[in-house]
């Protein structure tokens, strides 16, 4: 892995949350970054700030340590039924020890953009139907990371590309 200088997304966000334009430039980068590893089979399993690098203009999703390959038969630590990643960033599935897919880091990249425009974590609802605090965020955003942060996989975005295609000002 190359070296990189520059800040984390957690210690930027110290200094309180981003522009809406910050945001979604961070969140395209991130999920070009992402649409990479899941084409090639790779699923991160621990985006969160600070595993993403600010470096002059654009981000990198670093630390790979724990990504999975979705083709392969999982055995030990990286098989289902273990909790592998960092808690308050796991996606519902995830942190029940279920199978964790592309789906898993849309989720989890949804709560990484929520914290970044609301200076908030997001708490992972406890059933399917809680209802979340959308306060503080940018009214176009709402829909995309709700979309981006529902309980079930299949009602997340399709894929990285999509999800960056919803976001009001991305790569067309």
């Amino acid at each position: 892995m190359d070296y990189v200088e520059g800040e984390t997304l957690e210690e930027r966000l110290r200094r309180g949350p981003l522009s809406t334009e910050e945001a979604v430039r961070i969140g395209s980068d991130v999920l070009a970054a992402l649409e990479a590893a899941h084409e090639n089979g790779i699923v991160h399993r621990d985006v969160k700030p600070s595993n993403v690098f600010l470096v002059k203009d654009r981000a990198l999703l670093g630390d790979f340590g724990i990504a999975k390959r979705t083709e392969t038969v999982a055995t030990g630590l990286t098989g289902s039924g273990y909790r592998v990643g960092t808690p308050g960033y796991m996606p519902p599935e995830q942190a029940a020890g279920d199978e964790v897919t592309p789906a898993t880091d849309l989720y989890a990249l949804g709560m990484v953009l929520y914290e970044a425009l609301t200076g908030r974590r997001w708490s992972v609802p406890v059933t399917p139907t809680a209802e979340a605090d959308w306060s503080g965020l940018p009214r176009d955003l709402v829909p995309v990371l709700r979309r981006a942060l529902a309980w079930a996989p299949q009602e997340r975005w399709a894929d990285a590309g999509a999800f960056e295609r919803a976001l009001p000002h991305g790569r067309s």
